[in-house]
């Protein structure tokens, strides 16, 4: 995480950084909307595409 210690940090990299803090955020809310979900799919009572649910959600913070 380079923007993390930049001192003064560019726009671009302020905008790089929002971003990605942005992305994390929409992580979090979409795992704690779909826990039931993901653990029901982990103990086999679910058929919830989990891999499609990660890689979606967590490509937007690590490309």
């Amino acid at each position: 995480m380079r923007w993390r210690y930049l001192d003064p940090i560019t726009p671009e990299l302020e905008r790089e950084r929002a971003e990605r803090l942005a992305a994390v955020d929409a992580w979090w809310e979409a795992f704690a909307a779909h826990a039931d979900r993901l653990d029901a799919s982990f103990a086999g009572d679910d058929d919830f595409e989990v891999v499609e649910f990660m890689r979606g959600h967590l490509r937007p913070i690590h490309p």
